[in-house]
């Protein structure tokens, strides 16, 4: 029985081999740059958001010398 089974320091030496290798993984995605494309929708958004906001501020305030 105890062949089947892995010992645990075995078990300790892959979690930890494992995790390293997920690290490493990370740091190299976060360190990818952002697509231009994606910059573009980003920025696109922003502006629709920002014209958005505007308009129910406008909105607001006519409503209130209106009332």
């Amino acid at each position: 029985m105890k062949n089947d089974m892995k010992s645990s320091n075995q078990q300790s030496k892959e979690q930890a081999l494992i995790t390293e290798k997920l690290k490493i993984f990370y740091n190299s995605v976060q360190e990818e740059a952002i697509p231009d494309r994606f910059i573009q929708m980003l920025e696109q958004l922003e502006k629709a958001e920002q014209a958005e906001k505007q308009a129910t501020e406008k909105s607001d305030q006519e409503n209130k010398s209106d009332g």
